[in-house]
């Protein structure tokens, strides 16, 4: 997720869930933050930025002074195999809870310990939700640019060009 600043003297704000394929039974929260802390802050000092400040949830990464532009990396594991579960066990149906992932949180009760029992988020359900509720204006906006351009179909404008 891209957040433009609010005025010229805020940065753009790139919100990234790195996910990554390894097992909560295998690590505690801390464990991840610590991994992926020591590989951005490697990539760092590899092309001479600044060092990463570690937050709450995530890892900042700031660019180059005038920039203007920083990264909030922030660690996950894959969780939709027990959300899925979950949500089995309450008599109930969601169709994106197999897209689900434990992240952490260093004010998290089991931060430190290895459980199952992780903060979840699910920010690909977000997106699949978000373009179920555009997709008729989406396809309009589309349609219009493909008349007006003189296409033959819509699949000749790219999607990143809509807005």
């Amino acid at each position: 997720t891209v957040i433009r600043p609010l005025n010229e003297d805020d940065d753009y704000d790139l919100d990234i869930a790195c996910e990554i394929a390894l097992s909560k039974r295998r690590m505690s929260q801390a464990d991840l933050k610590d991994r992926l802390g020591g590989e951005i802050r490697a990539y760092a000092a590899r092309y001479g930025m600044r060092t990463p400040s570690a937050g709450r949830r995530c890892w900042t990464l700031e660019y180059a002074d005038g920039a203007q532009f920083h990264i909030d990396i922030l660690p996950a594991v894959p969780d939709g195999y027990r959300q899925q579960h979950l949500v089995a066990s309450t008599a109930s149906s969601h169709p994106w809870a197999h897209l689900a992932i434990g992240i952490i949180d260093t004010t998290h009760p089991l931060y430190e310990v290895r459980t199952e029992d992780w903060p979840i988020s699910n920010p690909r359900a977000y997106r699949e939700w978000f373009r179920s509720r555009i997709a008729p204006l989406f396809l309009a906006r589309r349609q219009e640019m493909a008349l007006r351009e003189r296409k033959a179909s819509v699949e000749a404008i790219p999607e990143y060009r809509v807005r």
